[in-house]
This record gives C-alpha cells, structure tokens and sequence, in this order.
C-alpha cells in the first residue's frame, strides 16, 4: 500500500475547472472588511482609485494596495481611460470561483471511500508497515 493520499479517500486531484490554489487565492483576497466594501461598490460600476479613496475611507495608497490583492486573484479588472484607471468587478472569473465555492462539498460526496470509510486510512497504512 502507499503513501496516503487525497485520492485514497475518493478525492479526485486535477481535471477541477478551479485548482485549489486559485480558490484559496481568491478567498484570501475576500478576507478584509475593506476589501469587501471595495467589491460591493464595483459590482454596481467601474470606479477609479480616487473616488474609491471617499468611498470606503481609506487612503490612496491602502486603496491601491487593496485593489493589487484583488486584481492579482482575479476579482476586479481595471480599464485606462486617459491618464485614470477604472476598477470594475471581474463578473466572469468572480462567478466561476463562487460556482466552485459551492460545489467543493458536492465534488466529493458519493466518492468511493469517503461515505464507507470507518477507519483511519494512515493508521491502517502504519498497522500494514509493522
């Protein structure tokens, strides 16, 4: 027997349409207050860092800063116009990392190995290696 795995539980690795990483990614940008009003305010339009300043009480740069984490997990977009940078929700991948939210507990459920396990896998891997 080897090395206990996901997959020894039923958890299938790859194929996802979102790895695990992305998602972890993009739920740590979630994880601030700030951030949270910075994605409610864009999901209505696309705003730019200085009306975004007002808005949510922050400074320039704790804007701009925010806005780095949420556009480097692919929450928000920005668009030029000029010399001005408008921030807007990024509707498509903002929707696929929710559907994959959702579906994280469905994605294993009926897996064999998982609902008919009634055993430690590695203590049994341990028992077996003795």
């Amino acid at each position: 027997m080897g090395k206990v795995t996901l997959e020894s539980y039923g958890v299938k690795g790859g194929g996802a349409a979102v790895d695990s990483w992305r998602l972890a990614k993009f739920l740590k940008a979630l994880a601030d207050e700030k951030r949270m009003q910075i994605i409610k305010l864009l999901g209505r339009r696309s705003i730019c860092v200085c009306e975004l300043e007002s808005l949510v009480e922050l400074t320039q740069p704790a804007v701009s800063h925010h806005l780095k984490i949420l556009r480097e997990a692919g929450v928000v977009s920005d668009t030029r116009q000029g010399k001005w940078i408008f921030y807007s929700l990024n509707e498509d991948n903002y929707a696929e990392m929710l559907t994959a939210l959702t579906a994280l507990p469905v994605s294993v459920e009926g897996e064999k190995g998982l609902d008919d396990v009634s055993f430690c896998l590695t203590c049994e891997e341990k028992k077996i290696m003795k």
